[in-house]
């Protein structure tokens, strides 16, 4: 398996960063930057101020229907795709 965190923040040029459901359609877009020596990416919160939505992601969340994809230049890791099941 290649190391995810040798190359330096400045080295990487992450191209984007995306929840997903289980048929890869995009639930969201997210905002990312660079992350350090520790990290990947560093993405800010993300403010929902709509209850409905905010519960529909919820539910996905719990149902384990949500990944995170996140295209980089990481050699061999060009796609990373991460399921993010929350526990309920």
């Amino acid at each position: 398996m290649p190391e995810l965190w040798s190359a330096r923040p400045a080295e990487r040029a992450h191209q984007s960063a995306k929840l997903l459901d289980r048929t890869g359609a995009i639930i969201r877009e997210l905002p990312f930057g660079p992350g350090n020596e520790h990290e990947i990416i560093r993405a800010p919160g993300i403010q929902i101020t709509d209850a409905s939505e905010s519960d529909e992601l919820r539910r996905r969340f719990i149902a384990g229907d949500v990944v995170m994809e996140i295209e980089a230049d990481l050699t061999g890791r060009e796609r990373l795709r991460i399921p993010l099941p929350l526990p309920h």
